[in-house]
């Protein structure tokens, strides 16, 4: 449908309440995110089977397609702000 193009948007979220929502530590909003990139960037590279495990994300050997066809990756584009856990 749109011809190969893809763009894909991010962000981190605002509020704690979301996070406590889905049972993950509001301290942790940048950790959680930025292994969310290493799972695409895995299901839209690693060819013919993909495998993932980190701290928040496992998934077993699979078969995930179709891959998108802009080589490398398609651009992801990430936006967000907050204070470190520790500041005020």
């Amino acid at each position: 449908m749109s011809g190969g193009r893809l763009i894909t948007g991010r962000g981190t979220g605002w509020s704690p309440e979301e996070y406590q929502g889905v049972g993950l530590p509001w301290q942790e909003r940048g950790a959680w995110p930025d292994e969310c990139l290493d799972v695409l960037e895995a299901v839209w590279t690693t060819e013919p089977v993909v495998r993932h495990e980190d701290r928040h994300h496992t998934f077993p050997a699979a078969h995930i397609g179709p891959k998108p066809l802009q080589r490398r990756r398609p651009p992801i584009y990430l936006s967000g702000f907050a204070p470190p856990p520790d500041a005020g």
